[in-house]
């Protein structure tokens, strides 16, 4: 189990534990506690869909294992042409000599 599950794990089991505090009546607990349990289920429950959107978002981006070598490869003549294009704009403005 990777850390991110083992933490989100750890996070269900205390939100458990925390709603079903005073029997899962609230009412039983201090207006103290209420607010507290109150704050970190609100933050419990954006956190979780901050985290479902995330996990969304790097399925959409993931590349098949095939994919990755293609990509790889038109990164780099990219990358390569890039730098050619920067080094004749150099040599077209007498920036660099060329060596022969």
């Amino acid at each position: 189990m990777n850390m991110k599950t083992e933490l989100e794990n750890m996070l269900e089991v205390a939100w458990g534990i925390i709603a079903n505090a005073g029997g899962g009546d609230w009412s039983k607990e201090t207006e103290v506690w209420q607010a507290a349990a109150i704050k970190w289920r609100d933050k419990y429950h954006a956190l979780n869909k901050t985290l479902r959107a995330m996990d969304a978002a790097d399925d959409s981006c993931r590349v098949e294992d095939g994919e990755y070598d293609s990509l790889r490869r038109e990164q780099l003549e990219d990358q390569y042409q890039a730098k050619c294009r920067r080094q004749d704009r150099l040599d077209e403005s007498g920036a660099t000599a060329r060596m022969r």
